[in-house]
C-alpha cells in the first residue's frame, strides 16, 4: 500500500483530500499545517510515496517544507497544491513544480495527479538521488 502525506493549513481540505485518497487505497498520513507534518515524518519510519503539499501556509511555505520533508524522507515525490494565482508563488518556481494541482479540483483530477510521481517512481527505480540532490539546490542547501 503506498503512503500519500497530505498538509494544509486548512483542515477541510486535509479531511477532503484524506478521504477522497483512502477510498482509493492508499495509506494517509494527515497534517494539519507544516508543524504536524514535520512531526509526522520524523516519526513515520516506513516509506512516503507521495507528499500533496499547499504551497502557501503559515509559518513555513509548501516548497521549503518539502525541502524539510525529503531530508527526513529521501524518497518522497511531491505534488503542491494551491487556490492562489501565479504570481503569488512564482518566486517557488526554481523549486520546481513538476507535478501542481489547482484548487478548487476535482477528486479524479487529485487521483490522476497523485498517479503520476507514482508512475514516473516506477519507471526510474527507488534510487533517486539525482532528483533529491536538484531539489535540495532549488531550495538553497
Amino acid at each position: 500500500m503506498q503512503t500519500i502525506l497530505v498538509v494544509d493549513d486548512e483542515p477541510i481540505i486535509v479531511a477532503v483530500c484524506s478521504r477522497i485518497l483512502s477510498e482509493a487505497g492508499y495509506r494517509i498520513l494527515a497534517a494539519n499545517g507544516p508543524e504536524a507534518a514535520v512531526k509526522i515524518c520524523t516519526g513515520f519510519e516506513r516509506t512516503i510515496d507521495v507528499g500533496l503539499l499547499d504551497i502557501m501556509m503559515p509559518g513555513k511555505c509548501g516548497p521549503d517544507l518539502a525541502a524539510d520533508l525529503i531530508t527526513l524522507h529521501p524518497e518522497l515525490s511531491v505534488v503542491f497544491m494551491s487556490g492562489y494565482e501565479d504570481y503569488h508563488f512564482e518566486k517557488y518556481r526554481p523549486f520546481s513544480f513538476k507535478w501542481f494541482l489547482r484548487k478548487p479540483f476535482k477528486a479524479g483530477d487529485l487521483l490522476a495527479t497523485i498517479q503520476k510521481p507514482l508512475d514516473e517512481v516506477r519507471k526510474i527505480g527507488p534510487r533517486r538521488e539525482e532528483n533529491v540532490t536538484f531539489i535540495r539546490k532549488a531550495a538553497g542547501e
